[in-house]
């Protein structure tokens, strides 16, 4: 699974660390150890599943099909947008949002909201 994450053509090399995921999922009790076995690795699968497919770098013509590519990206390829429409998280002076972010964090308000529920500051 992900076996692309760290190839070459991804600029994502390197950020996408097993240590990262294990200290993020720490982070929330019960993520992936509550209930029986199978239910850990349903809901952990299901979560790599949603965050890959956000990633994802492939192309119709990649070996393996472009959905073998996730956790290839860290930002957005193409947009010409800001995402910084909510006045409650206003975007830093020059910065903007992009939506490769992991779990679809498209505008501002959903930085904001995932920057609090995992105590950093990711504006």
């Amino acid at each position: 699974m992900l076996k692309y994450h760290n190839d070459p053509r991804c600029s994502s090399i390197g950020f996408y660390t097993y240590t990262a995921f294990i200290t993020a999922a720490k982070s929330f009790n019960g993520f992936g150890t509550t209930g029986d076995v199978a239910t850990r690795k349903r809901e952990i699968a299901a979560f790599l599943g949603q965050t890959s497919h956000e990633t994802i770098g492939g192309w119709l013509s990649t070996p393996d099909g472009p959905y073998a590519w996730g956790y290839c990206f860290i930002k957005e390829i193409g947009t010409s947008g800001s995402f910084c429409d909510s006045p409650d998280w206003p975007c830093p002076a020059g910065r903007r949002y992009c939506s490769k972010f992991t779990m679809t964090g498209r505008d501002n308000f959903n930085y904001g909201k995932a920057g609090r529920a995992i105590g950093v500051d990711i504006s």
